[in-house]
């Protein structure tokens, strides 16, 4: 089996044009005994910095990767590997999805996608979206908080269950930590 993670890296000089942000994928196809790197996502002429980031696998076995537009685009950004994240093709904004400028999560179910965010300009609004064809288009699942919030990560539980793991409150985003259990049969 494949062990796949992504890393946002702001190290100078690792990636093109000597841009200071970018993501890649290390991964290890033999249960973790070594690891090597992917080449960095590649997003020369395009107006974005992608940032921090996450993997899923599909069911072709090909690698989606979501990723923070640190410019502020206020859209996820997309990539696809077809060899494990060794390399990737087709970035782009998902333009279907507003976000703030902050981290967000994504999660295949099946042949579901989840997405979670802040569904704003700003960090407010929780929301997890739902794709039934693969992120070309999405309907609003589940709407959590209105308030602040900000980081969070979805899970699926194995039982007609998504886990959804988030930052709110009431003055700023940083005040707690939130699990929301979302059941997913029927949806």
């Amino acid at each position: 089996p494949l062990l796949l993670f992504a890393q946002w890296t702001p190290q100078k000089n690792m990636f093109p044009l000597s841009t200071t942000y970018g993501t890649i994928c290390i991964f290890s196809d033999d249960e973790g005994k070594t690891w090597q790197s992917g080449e960095p996502v590649p997003f020369e002429g395009l107006n974005i910095y992608p940032n921090e980031c996450q993997p899923i696998e599909l069911s072709n076995g090909s690698i989606l990767m979501t990723m923070r537009d640190e410019k502020g685009s206020h859209h996820p950004l997309w990539a696809l590997s077809n060899d494990g994240g060794k390399t990737w093709q087709g970035t782009h904004e998902v333009t279907t999805l507003l976000t703030a400028t902050c981290d967000q999560s994504l999660l295949r179910v099946e042949d579901s996608f989840y997405f979670s965010h802040p569904n704003a300009l700003g960090r407010t609004n929780m929301t997890v979206h739902v794709s039934k064809d693969h992120g070309s288009t999405w309907s609003v699942f589940a709407h959590l908080w209105d308030g602040p919030s900000a980081y969070s990560c979805l899970a699926s539980r194995g039982d007609d269950t998504v886990a959804l793991l988030y930052e709110r409150g009431k003055q700023n985003s940083y005040e707690s930590i939130t699990l929301a259990l979302l059941p997913t049969k029927g949806t």
